[in-house]
């Protein structure tokens, strides 16, 4: 198990609150969905973080891409075709879109680390969730320096 919390899926409005594990085996009925992913990164260094878009019949539809961090409230980033990207404060100049809803974390700070999802909505309500977005975990490696103050 990995992650403790509380969080809503907007999309079903299920709620998962004591436990969530992203890694957990799926039953047969997720089949298509992908497999969580596992990404490292040293700290200061920039990380893309991949989601990939399956269009209903494999032709473009307008939709939304919606990246989450758990244990943050709102989205961090949230792009909508012709708009300018919206994101969390503590990611803003650090994170930028990159191919169709994949984005790119730069600056990469110790407080990054973490499980991401990424899901995208397709606004002709065409959305399947079994095999759009991705769930990725984070880990950040960096160098700890221990400052030693002499008086």
């Amino acid at each position: 198990m990995c992650c403790t919390g509380s969080a809503t899926d907007e999309r079903s409005n299920a709620s998962y609150t004591d436990v969530f594990d992203p890694t957990s085996e799926h039953n047969d009925d997720d089949a298509a969905r992908p497999r969580p992913l596992r990404k490292s990164a040293t700290f200061g260094s920039s990380r893309i973080l991949e989601c990939e878009v399956r269009y209903p019949g494999g032709v473009y539809v307008q939709h939304i891409v919606t990246w989450r961090k758990l244990g943050v409230e709102a989205p961090i980033f949230i792009l909508f075709d012709g708009y300018p990207p919206r994101m969390d404060s503590s990611f803003y100049g650090r994170i930028r879109a990159v191919g169709q809803a994949s984005i790119e974390l730069s600056d990469i700070r110790m407080s990054d680390e973490g499980w991401y999802e990424c899901s995208v909505l397709f606004l002709d309500g065409s959305d399947d969730i079994s095999v759009n977005g991705t769930w990725i975990h984070l880990t950040v490696n960096g160098n700890y320096r221990s400052t030693l103050f002499v008086q």
